[in-house]
């Protein structure tokens, strides 16, 4: 599986779809990216990016809750 990280974030993919590797390696690039004072110019707006990284970490406790930790690999 190709590495996603947050500077192809325009094209995201169903989280669902992402096993707990690809997730948290995601949910780190979303970390590192916002962590910049600056982002480059290719890079989607801090407030997108924020979505994102909310949007994975609720994935990422749905799938503790559930129990359903790496169900798609």
């Amino acid at each position: 599986m190709p590495e996603h990280d947050a500077s192809d974030a325009a094209e995201p993919r169903p989280l669902a779809d992402f096993d707990d590797w690809a997730l948290t390696t995601y949910r780190e690039s979303l970390e590192t990216a916002l962590a910049q004072s600056e982002l480059p110019r290719y890079m989607l707006p801090r407030e997108e990016l924020q979505k994102q990284l909310g949007e994975v970490q609720a994935e990422q406790a749905e799938r503790e809750q559930t129990g359903s930790a790496d169900a798609n690999t």
